[in-house]
């Protein structure tokens, strides 16, 4: 796992390095109504789509921090405020009040710079999803031990629950209806039991997981309290 954290924060520099050395430094975007050199349709149409392009890109680096529950990272903010930039020069220049040389410029170091940020971004959120699938891991075997001391509680309360149960000649009918609730406890019990071979996408699908059993739980031993109060 420290080796893997060297290669990020290596990864990690490196992108930080681009982006300091390489960012975009765009021409000045005059807007005149007598330029000399109008911008053409056809550039407008291609600043129309790159744009597209990055507004995309920039939306899958949020939803990539959004779905794995990262407030901050600098590299991918880096990354968006960069593409941020290069979408506002470009929306500039779909105009043909702008120099057909400026809004070319303005493009091709765009393309150039996709290019780039396209080959480092990608090796990065590829080991960044690696560890925290590797974090994930460990915080779940840590759970995991909390998870069995609560299912063997669980499946004891249950076993005493049904042996008292069993040994009425004639179980009432709430004790049939706790007897219901008993074997819907078990298949929390195994869901319990199933927790530290489930896959989970980040921390925080593992809580949601166990945040559903537990209240599963409660609500069928709140049940069973109404059915021992009524006698």
């Amino acid at each position: 796992m420290k080796r893997f954290l060297k290669v990020m924060v290596i990864l990690g520099g490196i992108i930080f390095f681009s982006h300091i050395c390489l960012a975009i430094n765009f021409p000045e975007i005059k807007l005149t109504e007598t330029p000399q050199e109008k911008n053409t349709e056809v550039n407008m149409q291609w600043a129309n789509l790159i744009e597209k392009y990055l507004i995309k890109y920039n939306n899958e680096l949020a939803d990539f921090k959004t779905k794995n529950s990262i407030k901050k990272d600098i590299t991918i903010d880096n990354t968006i405020s960069e593409i941020k930039v290069m979408i506002f020069a470009l929306r500039k220049v779909q105009t043909d009040k702008v120099e057909k040389q400026v809004a070319e410029k303005i493009m091709n170091l765009s393309i150039a710079r996709i290019k780039v940020i396209n080959k480092d971004i990608k090796s990065y959120l590829k080991n960044k999803s690696i560890q925290i699938r590797q974090e994930t891991e460990e915080k779940q075997k840590k759970y995991a031990v909390f998870v069995e001391k609560i299912r063997l509680q669980l499946n004891t309360i249950i076993k005493n629950f049904k042996n008292n149960i069993e040994k009425e000649r004639l179980p009432s009918q709430n004790d049939r209806k706790i007897y219901t609730h008993l074997l819907v406890l078990e298949k929390e019990s195994i869901k319990l039991f199933d927790f530290k071979n489930t896959v989970f996408l980040d921390e925080k699908e593992m809580k949601v997981y166990l945040l559903n059993v537990l209240v599963s739980i409660k609500k069928e031993f709140l049940e069973i309290r109404k059915l021992i109060k009524e006698g």
